[in-house]
């Protein structure tokens, strides 16, 4: 296709535009990713060497005259009227955007007290909720007459496990030796 040809060619479709819609339809005509635009630069590998740079120029150039008669013609067009004359409403404009929530008042109160906790020096683990009978007090030697095995005090669950009664005071982290030598 000739550059020039296309010239005319934009010029007479730049005329005839009376609406936004045709608007952005020439522009996809022209600008758009398989316009006739692109379809010119896509042609320059297949020139000789010597004819590239100059067809490349006239296609910029041609590029930036569409560019600046649609910013023209936008203007001229101006924002859409609605009802009473007042602007429709733009459904390109971004949404607002809405805020998602908040933590839980309890959420909070358990991260301040962990916080509270962490800059005492101790640690937050996590972990499992529902523990066999043996790792809830036979691991931790507590004697089966002991009154938090009773079935007031713990929860049981069917096949030997119950909800975790208590937590252990061991860190399970590894210890490091003390470099201090004992007084």
């Amino acid at each position: 296709m000739d550059i020039e040809q296309i010239y005319t060619q934009v010029d007479a479709e730049m005329q005839k535009i009376g609406s936004a819609g045709e608007l952005e339809e020439f522009q996809l005509r022209y600008l758009g990713r398989k316009g006739i635009l692109a379809q010119l630069t896509g042609s320059i590998p297949g020139l000789p060497p010597a004819e590239r740079a100059a067809f490349g120029l006239k296609a910029n150039a041609l590029k930036n005259k569409i560019l600046a008669l649609v910013a023209e013609k936008k203007k001229m067009l101006g924002a859409p009227q609605g009802a009473g004359g007042k602007a429709a409403f733009d459904l390109d404009l971004p949404g607002a955007c809405q805020e998602l929530g908040r933590l839980h008042p309890l959420t909070q109160l358990m991260d301040e007290i962990c916080a509270i906790f962490t800059r005492l020096g101790f640690a937050v683990v996590e972990g499992p909720e529902i523990e066999s009978e043996y790792n809830n007090f036979t691991g931790l030697n507590i004697p089966l007459e002991h009154p938090s095995r009773d079935a007031f005090d713990t929860f049981y669950l069917c096949q030997g496990s119950c909800v975790r009664g208590h937590v252990s005071g061991q860190d399970p982290r590894p210890k490091t030796q003390d470099p201090r030598p004992l007084l």
